[in-house]
């Protein structure tokens, strides 16, 4: 059974431990480990979730405010998101729809890395604008990152 829920005493471990190779190398580009990541994120969101099955965690995101009008959201998960991708799709948009309500924000937005095409290809369903062009070099190796803008506009 999946459930949607507040993050969980061992929740931020078990996702650190099991990442997908993608979202992996995303957090390590800007923290020495995943789990490090995923604290900071955790510790600067007013709003995360865990997406869950039988209890054991497989995706964490969250919300970050940057002003009245924009939020960074962010979101990471392991390889059974792959398992569930169908009923991820179906309920994401209404997860945003939810995410706008609950934060009053007009915009979310953060930045893509380039090699995280299953997260792209999630944005380009969500009606995100992924800035491709505009791309930015993040971390110590420098690497690739796009951004992206999710407007409530396109959710209500």
């Amino acid at each position: 059974m999946i459930t949607i829920r507040p993050p969980q005493v061992g929740d931020l471990d078990y996702l650190a431990e099991n990442l997908r190779d993608a979202d992996r190398q995303e957090v390590l580009v800007n923290f020495d480990t995943a789990l490090a990541g995923l604290q900071l994120s955790q510790a600067t969101s007013y709003l995360s979730f865990v997406v869950a099955e039988n209890g054991i965690p497989f995706i964490i995101f969250g919300l970050v405010k940057i002003n009245e009008t924009t939020d960074c959201i962010w979101m990471l998960g392991t390889d059974a998101l792959e398992k569930h991708s169908k009923e991820f799709l179906r309920k994401s948009r209404e997860m945003l729809r939810y995410l706008f309500d609950v934060s009053g924000a007009e915009v979310f937005t953060n930045y893509i890395y380039h090699k995280n095409t299953v997260h792209q290809r999630w944005l380009t369903w969500c009606h995100a604008d992924i800035q491709r062009r505009n791309f930015v070099l993040m971390g110590k190796t420098q690497e690739v990152f796009f951004p992206f803008f999710i407007k409530r506009e396109d959710y209500v």
